[in-house]
């Protein structure tokens, strides 16, 4: 059947992510019209039990699902994400431009929840431009940081396909890192922005809304948003925050009652309650960094290893299987 009137949305994951993953998803299908969504996810591979929870969501709205591999011999110059709360996977979308079939496509995030229909977005004229996104929430630190015009969020990303294939981005991209290692801290955020200022524009910001735990910005100003994103490490799905959530939370767990994955939110409601007396002890801010730079234990994203800092110094140890 021909797919007319359709949408392709681009994400990508590693199997620690798909719950997250499948929750942005849910929440794009149960707001969808009449369009068909073709969902294309770049990732190393799911587990089975993972990719069969992650594709009956498709059972929401009308829709599909492309697999698609990073290209692994430029992945391996990308920094070490060991330690860090993202993982090697936050730079898949570098290979957006030669993996997806599609003249335009909506990149996005797995920490985000879509709010309306993306038919809008996608509408949106380019016009000269390859990527049009929002203005990131440190807009004005990362202009001067990296001394360019402007700085975008990379969790949405409206992309012209068509014409970055044309002018080879992606090897742009790849000689932006090469020769920025020691300015880039945003890991694929600051090259996209580095590599592509000149062709980008900004759009509204409630395709973008930046909502963190703590901390007031312009976003949360902002009162009907078309797209949540939890931007820092203080996920909604995050145990141990009862105190620090903001209104808007409560929407991860809507739309993921409608996955494979509604398990969880009993699970989180429980464990929160318990934790709840702690937490009004526990410390917090500054108190709370100077006591993990004396000590502190905690796992690398990918899990395989323990991170130990004693007197500022981490050291890195394997896990035992």
């Amino acid at each position: 059947m021909i797919k007319e009137n359709y949408i392709p949305i681009c994400f990508s994951s590693d199997n620690n992510f798909v719950q997250h993953l499948t929750c942005a998803m849910a929440s794009i299908l149960k707001n969808a019209k009449s369009e068909f969504i073709k969902f294309y996810i770049i990732t190393d591979g799911f587990s089975k039990e993972n990719q069969t929870k992650l594709e009956k969501v498709l059972n929401l709205h009308p829709s599909s699902i492309t697999y698609l591999k990073p290209n692994e011999s430029l992945l391996k110059f990308c920094p070490n994400t060991t330690g860090s709360w993202q993982s090697i996977a936050t730079y898949y979308r570098l290979f957006i431009p030669e993996l997806i079939p599609e003249e335009k496509v909506i990149y996005l995030d797995c920490d985000m929840i879509i709010r309306t229909s993306l038919l809008d977005l996608y509408n949106k004229d380019l016009k000269d431009n390859i990527i049009l996104g929002v203005k990131d929430v440190s807009e004005q630190d990362d202009i001067k940081r990296l001394n360019i015009p402007k700085y975008i969020n990379g969790g949405m990303l409206l992309m012209n396909i068509a014409k970055m294939k044309k002018e080879n981005y992606v090897k742009k991209m790849f000689d932006t890192l090469n020769n920025n290692k020691a300015i880039i801290k945003k890991h694929d955020q600051d090259i996209i922005n580095l590599t592509c200022y000149d062709k980008i524009a900004y759009i509204e910001e409630e395709w973008n809304t930046q909502v963190r735990r703590k901390g007031v910005s312009k976003f949360e100003t902002i009162k009907n948003p078309k797209i949540l994103h939890f931007i820092s490490p203080k996920k909604p799905w995050i145990f141990f925050k009862p105190l620090t959530t903001t209104k808007w939370h409560k929407e991860y767990f809507k739309y993921l009652q409608y996955t494979e994955f509604n398990n969880f939110i009993k699970e989180y409601k429980i464990k929160s309650l318990l934790l709840f007396p702690i937490k009004l002890f526990y410390p917090t801010g500054i108190i709370k960094n100077i006591l993990n730079n004396i000590f502190s234990i905690k796992n690398s994203y990918d899990k395989k290893y323990k991170l130990i800092t004693i007197f500022g110094i981490t050291f890195k140890k394997k896990r035992e299987n």
